[in-house]
């Protein structure tokens, strides 16, 4: 019981000193639904932002916004809604009147809250913003960016480019028609079927991408990088995290540590390849790439194994060298405490 009142009364302390004041968390007695049909021209703009909540976006076919907002509150007139359309612009807004309230349990079932579902034209510019809550879009051809935290993203069939940001949840996104950022921490990223550039970033989270027909940056610590099906440049980096390639066109630069490097399918088209990781091994089947091979491996007693018929490859120390085909491009494998395997 002790234990209890010493964290207790610093908590009520600092509240009192930022002029807050705190209050236990009660179940949310009112409940209300409310629905809105907004005008929106195709081309035009929605906005629409919230808090303790889930956001769920459809495009079709009508010129308008239909909204249904379930408003949750522990006390009557805790928050403040509104939602507008004028001059091509939607913005609906959910927000709490006094802000200034520490709340025990935030985020949970009994905090105030709204989720929003709304079905919108196709073709709309669309923002998307909440705090503790997952956010979904599908069938939207216009640009979108969407933010939230302790939440997941999911982005389907969005014909614009795609700007997608999260803490502690994962992202899902697919079927990318105008490229796609996406970053998150603590969560996963799971995307497919880009047909733009793909920037994404994440920590203590495993990035999977596959189908890209632009250029991929996958960046993540502690988690683990599949990158399949890339038309052009992939660089790539993880911490205590393996990184699995396949069908890679374009240039390669990836490295990780404390994990192993499996690539195939390779080309490089002439900018080169460059793998490179300490504490794993690295097994390498080039597929269609060329050039002249730099393989250095640390550790003399695994070494660098050679499997190509018809190369003869030198030893400069720790490298061993070949030329592979008529490209003068590099590829250059590295590692420490680990053994190279070019097939």
């Amino acid at each position: 019981m002790r234990k209890a009142i010493s964290v207790l009364i610093p908590f009520i302390i600092l509240a009192n000193f930022m002029g807050c004041h705190v209050e236990r968390p009660t179940p949310a007695r009112f409940m209300r639904t409310e629905t809105h049909t907004l005008e929106l021209k195709p081309g035009g703009q929605l906005r629409a932002l919230t808090f303790n909540g889930s956001i769920r976006a459809e495009g079709w076919e009508r010129d308008e916004v239909s909204l249904v907002a379930e408003i949750r509150e522990r006390r009557e007139g805790d928050i403040r809604f509104s939602a507008a359309s004028k001059g091509g612009y939607v913005e609906i807004i959910a927000e709490e009147k006094n802000k200034n309230v520490v709340f025990a349990g935030f985020g949970n079932s009994e905090s105030n809250g709204v989720s929003y579902t709304l079905k919108i034209p196709k073709n709309t510019i669309a923002t998307l913003v909440s705090s503790n809550g997952n956010l979904e879009i599908r069938e939207v051809d216009g640009e979108i960016d969407t933010t939230t935290s302790n939440g997941s993203i999911a982005a389907i069939e969005i014909g614009g480019k795609a700007r997608l940001s999260t803490s502690n949840g994962a992202i899902m996104a697919s079927t990318i028609k105008g490229g796609l950022i996406a970053k998150t921490s603590n969560g996963r990223l799971d995307i497919r079927d880009i047909k733009g550039d793909a920037d994404l970033r994440s920590s203590n989270g495993r990035i999977e991408v596959r189908g890209v027909r632009g250029e991929t940056s996958a960046f993540t610590s502690n988690g683990s990088i599949v990158a399949e099906d890339i038309e052009k440049d992939l660089i790539g980096k993880s911490s205590n995290g393996r990184i699995d390639i396949d069908r890679v066109l374009g240039g390669i630069d990836v490295c990780t540590s404390n994990a192993s490097i499996i690539a195939t399918n390779l080309d490089g088209r002439g900018r080169g390849i460059r793998l490179a990781t300490s504490n794993g091994s690295i097994d390498v089947a080039l597929g269609q790439a060329q050039g002249q091979l730099e393989a250095c491996a640390s550790n003399r007693e695994r070494g660098v194994s050679i499997q190509i018929p018809n190369v003869q490859p030198t030893r400069d120390g720790s490298t061993t060298k070949a030329k592979i085909g008529n490209s003068d491009q590099l590829i250059e494998l590295k590692t420490t405490t680990g053994k190279i395997t070019v097939r």
